[in-house]
């Protein structure tokens, strides 16, 4: 069974970080890369607020968000 699918069914509640969210965002060679103080703005990029969510919840540095609307686990069924 999809996880998302045992999270809704069974009620379990989950910190909103694992959910999409707001986040500024530059686009980068096909890429989306979050603006942090890990990874700053350059002076020739412009960023840009998008709603994207995090395959995992960790070193920011090294997982790329996803553009996603996902904010309950039935969303994610549709828009992992």
């Amino acid at each position: 069974m999809d996880v998302w699918q045992y999270i809704a069914r069974e009620n379990i509640a989950l910190p909103q970080l694992y959910y999409a969210h707001p986040r500024e965002i530059v686009k980068k060679r096909g890429l989306l890369v979050p603006v942090s103080p890990l990874t700053p703005l350059r002076a020739s990029e412009q960023s840009e607020m998008i709603q994207v969510r995090f395959r995992t919840v960790g070193d920011i540095t090294c997982t790329g968000p996803a553009e996603r609307n996902a904010t309950t686990p039935q969303r994610h069924k549709t828009s992992s």
